[in-house]
């Protein structure tokens, strides 16, 4: 099957983007399984369902009802996600708009994973573009997801205004895959945060750590793929600020938080 792709953003635009160059390593991605080596969808399948963010996206929406909807899954990679929503939930969502900045994984790699999971190609739309700048207009959407996705936000309140425009009166906002650090290792990184700044450990000082610690002293940003760490007070204000209520689930088997946010 043959799927619509789209460009909501040229090269030279999303090239700007800090994370451009890491997410386009063509090289550097052939040797992920979501490049699906000697195309072997058995294993990409068993590995993607053993990080357990299907599930999760199935406890986090349990109530939802999807039929006749129009959602978007943004920075969606290479849409084995998307494949079993559309398959799994209730095979009742309309469209599904899947926006990534890497060409080659959701030009190249989605296709070929979409239609070995046989997805309506009607129902799916694949664009390149920025997730903060949606080519939708205000209240189209029912629901967003963003899987492994809102971490990497270099403005997350920027995002969020974006996604509230575009949803419906209380539409959903799905986040699923972002890190959960337990009760154990916030004790022992605030421990051991004060040691490493008075003995300078590897020039604990000269990062720019700060004493008292914050949230991002404790669990650093990773500035090659853009992952930012949040306190659950930091997500909290974040989604009031920018008219969401929110609701948390922890998954610790797979060391993961969701957020289930409606529009207010």
């Amino acid at each position: 099957m043959k799927y619509k792709k789209s460009f909501w953003m040229d090269k030279t635009d999303l090239s700007q983007i800090r994370t451009f160059e890491y997410w386009n390593n063509k090289d550097v991605e052939s040797q992920k399984i979501w490049s699906i080596p000697d195309n072997d969808y058995q294993l990409l399948g068993n590995k993607f369902l053993s990080k357990g963010l299907f599930q999760q996206f199935k406890e986090l929406t349990n109530d939802i009802d999807f039929s006749n909807t129009t959602g978007a899954s943004l920075a969606s990679g290479n849409c084995i996600l998307e494949s079993f929503i559309i398959n799994h939930t209730n095979q009742e969502i309309d469209k599904l708009y899947c926006l990534e900045m890497s060409e080659h994984r959701i030009h190249h790699y989605a296709p070929k994973i979409l239609n070995h999971y046989q997805i309506d190609s009607q129902k799916v739309e694949l664009c390149i573009g920025s997730f903060y700048d949606l080519k939708l207009e205000n209240n189209t959407l029912d629901f967003i997801v963003l899987c492994q996705a809102y971490h990497h936000a270099d403005e997350p309140k920027k995002l969020l205004k974006e996604i509230h425009r575009v949803l419906k009166a209380e539409g959903y906002l799905i986040i699923i895959g972002e890190h959960f650090f337990d009760f154990k290792i916030v004790i022992e990184k605030i421990i051991k945060h004060p040691i490493k700044y008075i003995i300078n450990y590897n020039a604990f000082r000269d990062s720019n750590h700060l004493m008292p610690s914050k949230w991002q002293d404790l669990f650093p940003p990773n500035k090659m793929k853009g992952d930012i760490h949040y306190s659950i007070d930091e997500y909290s204000r974040m989604f009031k600020l920018t008219g969401f209520f929110s609701n948390r689930m922890i998954f610790r088997k797979y060391k993961n938080q969701g957020f289930l946010l409606r529009k207010t």
